[in-house]
């Protein structure tokens, strides 16, 4: 009874005008509601601060009363929001000095952004900034992702001159200004992003592109768009960037519009030549009236016989699709250029090449590939292992290479001078060498234990003592 009649004295408007929370009244009331400890005398004094404040609407002690009622009451969310309200009112009032004290309590129990946000705001006009860190410190600590603290960062790291950092924290503001759908402040970053010249920063931009599409956030997608397009293709990035579009049209079937964009980004993706702009074009991919499931079908359908796709035939050797019209192939084979034929034969005779592979290598750039064969042996390896998948015994290695790619009457030489060089270069895996295994970095686990090589003794002790010197050499460690 004692507590409640305190509680209505310091609420009453003959005691103060009901928009007046001093720290002195603020005091009071934490003194009546930290001595409660019985949930029926706190509920009791809870419908004092409610009746207060319901018959004196603004009531700011009540409301204050409020938010200390449901706080000891283990309502933490409710509680945060009160003093959170308690806190802009303050400052709209211009105390700032209370409005930072709400805030942070406020913060303690319900770390949310837009606090957070609050808080940064109520900084901007405080002049004694002794304690602003402690604040900031308490901020990341309870919300360390919450996308002003990043932005602030962001910011914070640009006045250093630590670039990199600068352009971490503005991705990961923007990807959180995305998450709660505020376009508007996801701008800033956005344009920071932009300016980077880092293929990382591209890269992390599209991962926030879909989240873009899934906030609704039309108008900034619009913007990445606009902006980013020519810088994708500067990084090399027109794959992700196609892949990332075609994630998001299958999804968001009112986004159709973005069509030409994804046509684009898959046309530079496949080199951007006409014959290729014209085969994603005959299968729909770029147009909005053709559901994009339909043209992904015929997309993927005829992707092996694209214009620009490499293709070997059983007589005519490794040629070039240049034109693909619905019906007919035109194929630049080595010793037959410009010649027709027919879908349906092709689709028969032809068998699809990787761009990357050996045969491909000989017919695109034979001089090249003499190069490679006279000065680096060792990436010739890296490509023959990779077309053995990752992976070869050096008879295997003989079998891909020896009078295809390397005369036959040379290839003891030009062996001899490739493991020599494989064995100093990174790109080759040659720790498993003394039993003829090589393989490409990264193919064997790393917990792999070393494997003792059976002993050729029907070979003689010479063959035993080579391969027993060849372990040592390797691996001294197994002395």
């Amino acid at each position: 009874t004692e507590l409640k009649q305190r509680l209505e004295q310091i609420l009453s408007l003959e005691t103060a005008p009901a928009r007046s929370l001093t720290p002195e009244q603020r005091d009071a009331l934490e003194t009546i509601f930290g001595g409660v400890d019985d949930e029926l005398a706190l509920n009791a004094l809870l419908q004092v601060a409610v009746a207060a404040f319901t018959h004196y609407g603004g009531n700011l002690r009540a409301r204050y009363a409020m938010a200390l009622a449901r706080e000891a009451a283990g309502d933490d969310e409710d509680a945060g929001l009160g003093f959170h309200e308690l806190a802009r009112e303050l400052g709209q009032r211009e105390d700032w000095t209370g409005a930072r004290d709400l805030a942070v309590h406020a913060l303690s129990l319900r770390p949310d952004h837009k606090t957070i946000r609050l808080l940064l705001e109520i900084w901007d006009h405080l002049e004694d900034k002794t304690e602003m860190e402690q604040d900031l410190e308490l901020a990341h600590s309870l919300n360390p992702e919450a996308p002003d603290l990043l932005w602030l960062d962001a910011q914070r790291a640009a006045e250093e001159g630590l670039v990199e950092q600068e352009e971490t924290f503005a991705c990961q503001a923007l990807n959180e200004f995305v998450r709660e759908k505020e376009g508007d402040r996801a701008e800033e970053p956005l344009l920071r992003v932009l300016d980077s010249t880092s293929p990382r920063v591209f890269r992390d931009l599209l991962k926030i592109l879909p989240r873009m599409a899934a906030a609704g956030l039309d108008d900034l997608m619009n913007t990445t768009l606009e902006l980013a397009g020519s810088k994708f293709e500067t990084h090399g990035l027109e794959g992700d960037l196609a892949k990332a579009l075609e994630a998001i049209l299958l999804k968001h079937k009112d986004l159709a519009r973005l069509r030409p964009a994804y046509g684009r980004a898959l046309l530079m993706s496949q080199g951007g030549d006409a014959g290729v702009a014209a085969f994603i074009h005959d299968c729909g991919l770029d147009n909005p009236e053709i559901p994009l499931e339909d043209a992904l079908a015929r997309f993927r359908e005829m992707y092996d016989l694209r214009p620009g796709a490499y293709v070997q035939h059983h007589n005519f050797g490794v040629g070039r699709i240049t034109a693909h019209d619905g019906e007919f192939l035109i194929i630049d084979f080595e010793e037959k250029q410009g010649h027709r034929m027919a879908l349906e034969i092709a689709r028969r005779s032809l068998r699809p090449l990787p761009d990357g592979c050996l045969r491909v290598a000989r017919f695109r750039d034979p001089e090249g590939m003499a190069n490679e064969i006279a000065n680096d042996p060792a990436s010739l390896l890296v490509r023959a292992l990779t077309e053995l998948g990752g992976e070869a015994t050096a008879r295997d290695l003989r079998e891909c290479l020896a009078g295809t790619t390397v005369p036959e009457g040379e290839w003891t030489s030009w062996w001899k001078k490739a493991r020599d060089a494989a064995a100093k270069d990174d790109r080759v895996d040659t720790s498993q060498a003394y039993r003829q295994v090589y393989r490409l970095p990264g193919v064997a686990s790393e917990d792999e234990e070393l494997e003792l090589p059976a002993l050729p003794v029907k070979s003689g002790p010479r063959a035993v003592i080579t391969l027993v010197e060849r372990l040592r050499k390797q691996h001294p460690e197994v002395e």
